[in-house]
């Protein structure tokens, strides 16, 4: 996905300050309910599970001091449930995942000395629950994901100190030796470096020249080698960097553009090796990118294409990994995509269909982990959007008993039981 957010649907783009709304009175519920029971350790995460949403919600529409706000005020509540009781796992996980909230809101405004910190701290404390739980693989992967995130904030800072001397170093480019594959190559690296510097500092302008030069030389090593395809997949990445800075900028054609050559770029190396995972991976990423930014523009036709053709990427990869629940829930959401899109074309039978399969999946997935908070909001949406399709049929009872399902889920204090999940609307 693009660094700066999910790409949404024309439905969603068309009333985001809804869902803003809607996220807010969740939240007025949850500080109602914790101030009449203020003890209460549940209803003491509940606020601030729906802290951290609105502060997701509100930096995926670039409300960064809004987020960084309610990021703040979750991690407070968090770090005081955690100092009752320091030996809980999901309180830990909890507050690594909202700290990662902060560093998430700083980056994006160029405070890299204030992300690295609530980033570290964050490491720190993933790292202790994984040495305490060596087993738990999943906490292997949350240290992973947080060394990654102190990395990149490391490689900003120090590209941004050595900016003027990166500057330098691509003047003197030009009179080195074309074939000196390995230094181009190195220098393209760095300036995409430079580039997500500059984005987190907000120059999106600067951002994209240095893209695009960096695009230039990866361009050149690959026509050098042409039969070398970890140089062609340089090309088709660095495009996709240069499609979201034209995205953020509003320039959709040119970003659709630069996408879409990314997307026949990974589709040539996908065929190449069939077998590959990591190539069906970068294709389906671009397949939902391009997707994405069809359906905000309204090309639904041409989106359903794309969403499809991911469909059938991703149960591919299903099908060679059955055991891996990521793959599932990338199936999920591109079903939901595709549901999506099919009630903007009034094809309600179709997107019931999607939403259907894409309930049952999740219901699946929920049932082996019911203490998911992420999952059980799901369902409640597909509920609704299926609520949405059987309304749309004029079949209203059976709407209503999807809508009143999900507002069980949603104000059930305790985990749902997945047998309340309805597998068939």
């Amino acid at each position: 996905m693009p660094k700066f957010g999910r790409m949404q649907t024309a439905g969603e783009l068309a009333d985001p300050a809804a869902a803003i709304r809607d996220a807010r009175g969740a939240l007025d519920i949850a500080r109602a309910r914790e101030a009449a029971d203020p003890v209460n350790s549940e209803t003491r995460r509940e606020l601030a599970f729906r802290l951290r949403a609105l502060g997701d919600l509100l930096k995926s529409h670039s409300d960064l001091t809004g987020a960084l706000a309610a990021y703040r005020e979750c991690v407070d509540i968090m770090r005081g449930l955690f100092a009752e009781d320091a030996g809980n796992t999901q309180w830990q996980r909890d507050l690594s995942g909202s700290l990662d909230g902060i560093g998430d809101a700083l980056t994006a405004q160029g405070e890299l000395g204030g992300a690295l910190a609530a980033y570290l701290e964050g490491l720190d404390i993933r790292r202790k629950t994984s040495a305490g739980n060596p087993g738990n693989t999943q906490w292997r992967h949350d240290v992973s994901l947080s060394v990654e995130r102190v990395g990149k904030v490391l490689v900003m800072k120090s590209t941004l100190a050595v900016y003027r001397e990166s500057v330098a170093l691509r003047s003197q480019l030009a009179g080195r030796n074309a074939g000196d594959g390995d230094r181009q190559h190195d220098v393209s690296w760095s300036l995409g470096a430079v580039g997500d510097a500059l984005v987190a500092r907000g120059d999106l302008v600067g951002a994209l020249a240095v893209y695009r030069e960096a695009l230039e030389l990866r361009r050149a090593l690959a026509a050098q080698d042409p039969a070398n395809t970890a140089w062609l997949r340089d090309v088709s990445w660095r495009l996709g960097t240069v499609g979201d800075v034209l995205a953020a900028q509003g320039d959709v054609a040119g970003a659709l553009a630069a996408y879409r050559e990314g997307l026949d770029i990974r589709r040539g190396l996908a065929a190449q090796e069939p077998g590959n995972a990591g190539r069906m991976r970068d294709l389906s990423w671009s397949l939902v990118i391009v997707g994405d930014l069809l359906a905000a523009r309204g090309d639904f036709a041409e989106a359903l294409a794309a969403y499809r053709e991911d469909l059938d990427v991703i149960r591919t990869l299903c099908a060679d990994a059955p055991g891996k629940d990521e793959l599932r829930q990338d199936l999920c959401v591109v079903l939901s995509k595709v549901g999506d899109v099919l009630m903007q074309q009034r094809d309600f039978a179709g997107a019931l269909a999607a939403y259907r399969e894409c309930l049952d999946i999740r219901g699946e997935l929920f049932a082996a982990d019911p203490d998911n908070a992420g999952l059980r909001h799901h369902i409640t949406v597909t509920l609704d959007k299926i609520g949405n399709v059987l309304a749309a049929q004029g079949d209203h009872p059976a709407a209503a008993d999807a809508h009143r399902r999900a507002i069980m889920i949603r104000e059930s204090p305790a985990p749902a039981d997945p047998a309340g999940v309805p597998q068939n609307g």
